[in-house]
This record gives C-alpha cells, sequence and structure tokens, in this order.
C-alpha cells in the first residue's frame, strides 16, 4: 500500500521563481525585518518615556474644600453627616 502524500512531496518554490521574483522576496523579508526593528525602537524609546515621567514627582495639587461627599444621593434624603454638624 502506497501512501498518497508520498507521492506528491513537496518541493521547494525557491528554486522555481524567476530571479526577479526572487530578489522582490529578498527585500520584503528585509523591509519586513526593517519594519520590525523600527517597532521595537519605538517601543524601546516609549519606554524610556514613561519611565523618566513616572520618575519625576508631580507638583503638589492645590488643596479645594469641596462639599460633593455631603451631598445626599437622592433628592428630599437626609444625611446624618449633615444634620449632625449644624
Amino acid at each position: 500500500m502506497r501512501l498518497i502524500a508520498v507521492d506528491n512531496a513537496p518541493e521547494p518554490m525557491w528554486p522555481k521563481l524567476a530571479p526577479d521574483q526572487q530578489a522582490t522576496v529578498v527585500m520584503a523579508l528585509a523591509g519586513l525585518l526593517l519594519l520590525a526593528g523600527f517597532v521595537l525602537l519605538v517601543v524601546f524609546w516609549g519606554g524610556r518615556l514613561a519611565r523618566r515621567a513616572a520618575r519625576r514627582r508631580l507638583p503638589p495639587a492645590p488643596h479645594r474644600e469641596d462639599d460633593w461627599y455631603a451631598k445626599p444621593l437622592i433628592e428630599g434624603e437626609v444625611d446624618a453627616r449633615r444634620d449632625a454638624e449644624d
């Protein structure tokens, strides 16, 4: 019993390509490598910027007295904290 896959063994595609097609494939692979290198460079640069920004201390925020937390969630609801202050 013979296997069908053995009869149709895959052959390399590279020798079948014309020289101009081989050059196109090589240039496409080189372009992909350059693009991948550029992406890695941008990620590295962005990481450095993020690390520098994280090391920098933030200026102190101005302190404001807000009463938003003391307002009742439902209109007409009595707030025990406000009644205790009055």
